[in-house]
C-alpha cells in the first residue's frame, strides 16, 4: 500500500509527470501489476 498526499492539484499533476512515476509505470507494465487509486478529502470536524 502506498499513500501520498499533495498540497494541491497542481502538485499532483507535477508528481505524475516526474521521472519516478515513469519508472513506476514501466515497472507495473513489466510485471503486469494492477493499481487502484482512491481520493480522500480531508475535513475538519466542528
Amino acid at each position: 500500500m502506498l499513500i501520498d498526499k499533495w498540497k494541491n492539484e497542481e502538485a499532483l499533476v507535477l508528481h505524475h509527470k516526474s521521472k519516478m512515476m515513469k519508472q513506476i509505470a514501466d515497472f507495473r507494465n513489466k510485471y503486469e501489476l494492477k493499481m487502484r487509486v482512491e481520493k480522500f478529502i480531508e475535513y475538519e470536524e466542528k
